[in-house]
């Protein structure tokens, strides 16, 4: 079995020379995922839509001129944080994002728990929004990893080439992120 990290790379080759189907290839394989991650800086649905359109319009315009020396899921996540930062830079909004990131403790992505009988329902809704509570109380970096990592799927190498950090830096927000974690949600986890 091709890994996808081998399939992403075969699919970026031949974007280069201009082949739509590999265009088409990687954007189903990570539209939905980039459209999560940039709702998290956007704060909509639809402004995160135009934010990875966005990515895809000028991978496809510079895709000749592209030379990633990352992996391909990790130069996608990059361009996304990237293009939603300068998309919030344009409105002038970034301390409003963060103000209401802040004060209403939601987070794009959280899953929701399956259902289990009424009271497992309840329990499980109640440890949901617990778990929301305390990760938006993690700094925002920790809180950033914390997310590419558990709800993105980002490796800690690919979290690291993503945001320019270390690798260990990233081990290190992931363990602090995951310390608080379990304090904050102890009640939960002694049932």
């Amino acid at each position: 079995m091709v890994s996808r990290t081998a399939l992403d790379r075969a699919d970026f080759a031949r974007l280069v020379r201009g082949e739509p189907s590999a265009f088409a290839a990687l954007f189903e394989r990570y539209y939905d995922a980039l459209c999560a991650f940039a709702e998290g800086f956007v704060a909509s649905a639809d402004e995160a839509e135009e934010v990875v359109a966005e990515v895809f319009v000028r991978i496809w315009e510079r895709r000749k001129r592209l030379d990633i020396q990352i992996s391909v899921k990790s130069y996608l996540y990059s361009a996304t944080r990237n293009q939603a930062l300068n998309h919030l830079r344009r409105r002038g909004t970034e301390e409003r994002w963060l103000d209401q990131a802040s004060s209403s403790g939601e987070l794009p992505g959280m899953s929701r728990s399956s259902r289990h009988g009424v009271l497992a329902e309840l329990h499980a809704v109640e440890l949901n929004q617990a778990l929301e509570r305390a990760i938006e109380t993690l700094p925002p970096r920790p809180r950033e990893v914390f997310i590419l990592h558990r709800r993105h799927g980002l490796t800690y190498a690919e979290i690291a080439e993503t945001l320019g950090v270390a690798a260990k830096t990233v081990e290190n927000h992931i363990g602090r992120a995951l310390k608080a974690l379990r304090t904050e949600l102890a009640p939960f986890l002694d049932d």
